[in-house]
């Protein structure tokens, strides 16, 4: 399972691994595609570029003769000679131009590999009762109760998940350490999750540090060999690095001394009226927010999914002094958990004027 903050929350409910497979397979068939176009512009601009000097060459050359024919001969040899070397020099500019427009051509877009999973979801849905059916072969459950997640939709999934022997896992990288007013999602919705994976807001982003937290139940199925044996070879080589543990500590101090966590339960209403207020914009198909958090999903633009969203994001960097995240064409806010009341109407003003812009 992944946890509300994950980009596939829109999707359905199960997820097979035949089906991220076939993803996958066409997400690296599309890269490599890509790559390989990448390659043939560049081998493209360099052989126009060398045809576009030699042609240069010889049109200096030639003018350069036609010039001493000129003094020495009649002017009829010279304008023969000058016309040859005037076409010669176009035929240059024209190879120029033609590879400096292949050095500038973008490269093809094409789905992430996010959004083709929401869409094998979405063409394959298969609903919490038929669990049965796919228990042995479920890789993931991607559930997004309609309307907004309650503690009881996801208390329902934690009783699928434990009768089918499916680990539940929440991805709370985004959501923990106060982004929804608590400590963590799990907690707010009153879930134990099998695995809790966190990172970000432990260190208020300062320093490179994450974690996984896991039930006991996992804990205990690794400490089953010799005791002289690692139970789990799972360290990087900057694993418990002491300045990102020095971070950690800080930072959690003062979420505790500055009540940050409590703060974000009292913007939560005043975050979320802001953020709505962007309801009827050009292209706004739906808004969600919970806690100090929101996704404004557009529409696509035709044949090129998440191009509004990328345009959206360079407009909001350049043009409007705001940092966003986002997820094909939905536009993420995340305000740190300090964000003031008027701070909040600025970053909604301006997140209005990035919709216009890539209207």
């Amino acid at each position: 399972m992944l946890a509300p903050s994950s980009g596939l929350l829109r999707a359905g409910l199960a997820l097979k691994l035949s089906q991220i497979k076939r993803a996958t397979r066409s997400y690296l068939r599309d890269r490599t595609n890509q790559a390989t176009g990448t390659v043939t512009s560049y081998a493209i601009a360099a052989g126009l570029f060398a045809a576009a000097a030699i042609f240069l060459i010889a049109a200096c050359l030639v003018g350069i003769a036609a010039l001493f024919r000129w003094i020495e001969i009649n002017y009829g040899l010279f304008w023969a000679s000058g016309a040859v070397g005037a076409l010669l020099l176009v035929i240059a500019a024209f190879c120029a131009a033609l590879a400096k427009s292949h050095l500038k051509r973008p490269p093809p877009h094409f789905p992430s590999l996010t959004s083709r999973l929401r869409v094998a979801v979405k063409a394959n849905p298969i609903k919490s009762d038929h669990l049965d059916a796919v228990k042995d072969t479920a890789a993931a459950i991607l559930r997004a109760p309609p309307g907004p997640v309650t503690r009881a939709s996801r208390k329902r999934l934690r009783e699928i998940t434990q009768k089918h022997g499916i680990l539940l896992i929440f991805d709370e990288v985004i959501t923990g350490y106060g982004r929804l007013g608590f400590a963590f999602a799990a907690e707010r919705y009153g879930v134990l999750p099998d695995m809790l994976t966190f990172a970000k807001g432990i260190t208020n982003g300062a320093a490179p540090m994450g974690g996984v937290i896991v039930r006991d139940t996992i804990h205990d199925a690794f400490m089953t060999g010799p005791e002289h044996v690692v139970e789990l070879t799972h360290g990087y080589t900057y694993s418990a690095h002491p300045l990102a543990c020095a971070a950690g500590l800080a930072t959690l101090d003062i979420y505790r001394d500055e009540k940050l966590f409590e703060r974000a339960n009292k913007l939560e209403p005043k975050f979320a009226d802001a953020v709505m207020s962007l309801k009827g914009l050009p292209n706004v198909v739906d808004i969600r927010t919970v806690g100090l958090t929101a996704g404004i999903d557009l529409a696509p633009r035709p044949d090129l999914p998440g191009k509004r969203g990328f345009d959206g994001l360079n407009s909001a960097f350049h043009d409007n002094d705001l940092m966003l995240r986002i997820a094909g064409d939905t536009l993420a806010l995340t305000p740190p958990l300090i964000v003031t009341e008027e701070q909040i109407g600025e970053i909604v003003e301006r997140v209005g004027k990035v919709i216009r812009a890539v209207a």
